[in-house]
């Protein structure tokens, strides 16, 4: 029915499978905009926005260390480390808690692709070296909060780069407090906006190509 209706399908789910369903039942060109997490688990437009915004203040043909601090199966992460794998100058530092690692599907891929990277258990070991410090989250719940090693806090923000960036997918959780928005590293709301625009580029390209131009 709704194939009737429109030209193209965005589609969000709570879990994976539902997304890659509809795809295959579909007669509609179908954009991902996040589906569960965990293996198979994406969220490629935010992906590129974030490359997007990495690339504005970094060239990605030169040496960059990424600071990952989240759940490393969540969709956001999962879709920015196949991105990462796409270039061979990327040392990855994965911030997690506890016995939370790459999926082996991830960890293989990463390897495949020559990604070297280490974990930490503790924030601050990684931001001296990082130039993008991303934030994506950690699994929260009414009788578990995220070991404060993993937050971001302005007492830390002594510890970076002048020229670091500190990223979110948004919306943020306890791991990144309010106080840090008006930092000078802060690029989450100008990464929010570049989504807007590299939405509209994905969209845009789309309606060039059935409409023949």
């Amino acid at each position: 029915m709704i194939n009737a209706y429109a030209d193209i399908a965005v589609m969000r789910h709570a879990k994976v499978e539902p997304v890659h369903n509809y795809c295959i039942k579909s007669r509609l060109p179908v954009i991902n905009a996040g589906n569960g997490e965990g293996l198979n688990a994406e969220h490629p437009t935010q992906a590129l926005l974030d490359i997007f915004t990495i690339h504005q203040s970094f060239p990605l043909h030169k040496s960059l260390t990424l600071l990952l601090c989240c759940h490393p199966s969540s969709r956001s992460a999962r879709s920015l480390l196949f991105c990462i794998a796409l270039f061979h100058n990327i040392k990855l530092l994965l911030c997690t808690e506890e016995n939370c690692k790459l999926l082996p599907e991830d960890e293989a891929y990463l390897r495949q692709a020559g990604v070297t990277y280490e974990y930490l258990r503790n924030i601050k070991e990684g931001l001296c070296s990082a130039d993008v410090i991303y934030m994506a989250g950690y699994k929260e719940t009414a009788d578990h909060l995220p070991d404060s090693n993993l937050m971001l806090t302005p007492e830390l923000l002594s510890y970076l780069h002048p020229h670091a960036i500190i990223m979110h997918p948004l919306p943020r959780g306890y791991e990144l407090p309010y106080e840090l928005d008006n930092s000078v590293h802060c690029a989450y709301f100008s990464q929010a906006e570049n989504g807007v625009f590299v939405r509209m580029a994905i969209l845009q390209g789309y309606f060039n190509v059935i409409g023949g131009r």
